[in-house]
């Protein structure tokens, strides 16, 4: 087997130049390659995030931008 390394871009432009035949072969090698593989479920939607649900939960200490010592670099 070689491994060869192409972005998606040149693989599509790659399959564009194949013949039908080929293109059949390849759809086939890639239906035998991922059979019996569980597709990925498709991401839960994104609740809206409140702005200031939890106001005052995380505070930064009043040293924050104070030159870091020593023993801290």
């Amino acid at each position: 087997m070689v491994n060869l390394s192409i972005s998606f871009d040149e693989f599509l432009e790659l399959v564009q130049q194949l013949t039908p035949r080929e293109k059949a072969l390849l759809r086939q090698h890639l239906a035998e390659q991922t059979a019996g593989e569980t597709p990925l479920p498709s991401p839960e939607p994104r609740k809206e995030r409140i702005l200031g649900l939890h106001q005052g939960t995380i505070w930064t200490s009043d040293d924050f931008d104070d030159p870091l010592t020593d023993a801290a670099q």
